[in-house]
């Protein structure tokens, strides 16, 4: 059997000073990969034909979702608020998450940072979905930090970033 990939998963994104290589698992999904993690590693099958014989009933099941592609899983039996009641898989629990912004020397480059990450979207807006909740899980972000940080220019926003 040729163990070449697919042409499908191949396309490659760099990114500066990253020391490693990520896997995109919904990429191989998508290209009828078969993905299996465990405590040892992780093993990547052609999706078909191989076949897969599990001796135990799963202790979690859910689905993927055809807007995000991400997977959820149901934290409830009754599913009434899929905000609320349905873990999505490739987000971690926030008291075991690396943030990597902590690492930043300030609160004005966190903010910074964050607006870049967020797309720069102009300050009203940006307002408007820090008190929606769109950014809850961000820390250190408030409206207070944003009114008091951020200043609207590209310019001094990538000066900023570069030091």
């Amino acid at each position: 059997m040729d163990h070449k990939l697919r042409d499908s998963v191949t396309e490659m994104h760099l990114v500066k000073d990253l020391h490693t290589s990520l896997v995109s698992v919904p990429m191989l999904a998508d290209a009828d990969y078969l993905t299996m993690l465990d405590k040892a590693g992780a093993k990547i099958y052609y999706g078909y034909p191989t076949t897969t014989k599990v001796s135990e009933k799963a202790v979690m099941e859910g689905y993927r979702c055809k807007q995000t592609g991400r997977w959820r899983v149901s934290l409830k039996a009754k599913v009434e608020n899929e905000n609320t009641d349905i873990l999505l898989i490739d987000r971690p629990n926030p008291k075991d998450a690396i943030h990597h912004v902590f690492e930043l020397p300030t609160i004005e480059k966190t903010v910074l940072y964050y607006h870049a990450a967020a797309g720069f979207p102009v300050k009203e807006t940006w307002i408007k979905a820090i008190i929606a909740g769109n950014y809850a899980r961000w820390p250190a972000l408030s409206i207070k930090a944003v009114n008091k940080h951020y200043h609207g220019s590209n310019e001094r926003q990538s000066k900023m970033m570069s030091l």
